[in-house]
């Protein structure tokens, strides 16, 4: 009996060890739950100076703090989101790069994405971005985490949506070349040079600028976008290469209205190889009025390191008649211009009975040399 007692006691006492034993645990658990929540609200209500120490606080509290931080991303307040991508940010770089608890981190982000406020949703995409570029080998799963959100978020109707995401393409880019990204990558980027907001497609046309991505043709007509901004960046894209837009096609730029754009040109032209002679003529020959494009001949006069044939052809093709006029009497009294063809051409076919007439008149000239 006093056996049988004893067997009761000590299974009462264990039962009720067990019992302690787990609400400590239980305790434990929801101490860090409380905590998380506890500093997750200071940091939220925290102002700019006390902001970063309490980034720390939550960040020290490890994964406990994540779910915590992820319902941050998905309130439409700026500044929560942008508290909780500091403090996730913060988080990872407490782990090693090759951390377990990194690729669950990154794969959260992911997964919690389509929940997210467009304020959250601009935080994910960049907090994916800093996670590409902090580091010289980015692990594998931040790459795979940032590539599910291009498709994503390469859609949403909000334009700084967007811009994130196509800044996010080209940190990808960067990092990983295999076919599925490039070719996902390179789709968001294309949509992007046709994207409503001026800022992204000057950030599309920067990033599009790459050759393998075979994006430079669809490039070239931004050189006539209405913003600035965009024109600049297509020039520094297309302008060193001939194949995607023809020298001569880049003369008009030489006129921009934007001064920096202006400038990109004139480099890209010497970068061609043109001289600033070249340049300067074909500033010349490209501007809208008659008068300005008559001043070629007088360049041509003053200078002799230039070939004067290919700019009267030039000219003899101009929509001013005056001009192709003008043209005619400098080809016809310079001997040593082979220019015969054009004239039999002009004094056929030119609109103007002036300066058919006029090429017939040097043409009969030529005849006896």
């Amino acid at each position: 009996m006093r056996r049988l007692q004893f067997l009761r006691d000590k299974w009462t006492f264990g039962a009720a060890s067990i019992l302690l034993l787990g609400g400590l645990a239980t305790c434990w658990l929801c101490h860090e739950s409380v905590l998380a929540w506890y500093y997750v609200q200071r940091l939220n209500s925290a102002g700019a100076a006390d902001r970063a120490a309490w980034t720390d606080q939550v960040a020290a509290l490890g994964e406990a703090a994540v779910p915590r931080l992820q319902a941050c991303l998905s309130q439409p307040d700026c500044q929560i989101c942008e508290s909780a991508q500091a403090a996730l940010m913060a988080l990872a770089e407490r782990w090693p790069v090759d951390d377990a608890r990194r690729a669950a981190l990154y794969n959260a982000i992911a997964e919690q994405y389509p929940q997210c406020s467009l304020a959250g949703q601009c935080c994910s995409l960049a907090l994916c971005r800093v996670w590409l570029d902090t580091v010289e080998t980015p692990p594998a799963e931040s790459i795979q985490a940032a590539c599910r959100l291009v498709p994503l978020a390469g859609r949403s109707p909000d334009p700084q949506v967007r811009g994130k995401a196509i800044a996010l393409a080209g940190t990808i880019l960067r990092h990983e070349r295999d076919q599925e990204t490039v070719t996902a990558c390179r789709e968001l980027l294309r949509r992007g040079l046709l994207d409503t907001e001026a800022e992204n497609r000057a950030v599309a046309a920067r990033l599009a600028g790459e050759t393998a991505l075979n994006l430079l043709p669809q490039v070239a007509p931004l050189l006539d976008d209405p913003a600035p901004q965009v024109r600049q960046a297509a020039m520094l894209a297309v302008g060193p290469h001939e194949t995607a837009v023809a020298t001569d096609d880049l003369l008009r730029s030489l006129h921009d209205t934007d001064e920096d754009v202006r400038r990109l040109c004139e480099t890209a032209l010497k970068g061609r190889g043109l001289r600033a002679e070249d340049v300067l003529l074909g500033r010349l020959i490209s501007d809208q009025r008659p008068d300005m494009r008559l001043q070629v001949l007088d360049n041509l006069r003053k200078t002799t390191d230039v070939a004067p044939a290919v700019w009267l052809r030039r000219l003899s093709h101009d929509p001013s008649p005056a001009v192709r006029a003008a043209a005619v009497r400098a080809a016809g009294e310079e001997a040593q211009v082979d220019f015969a063809d054009r004239l039999m051409q002009m004094s056929q076919n030119d609109p103007s009975p002036t300066v058919r007439q006029l090429a017939q008149y040097y043409l009969l000239r030529r005849k006896p040399q």
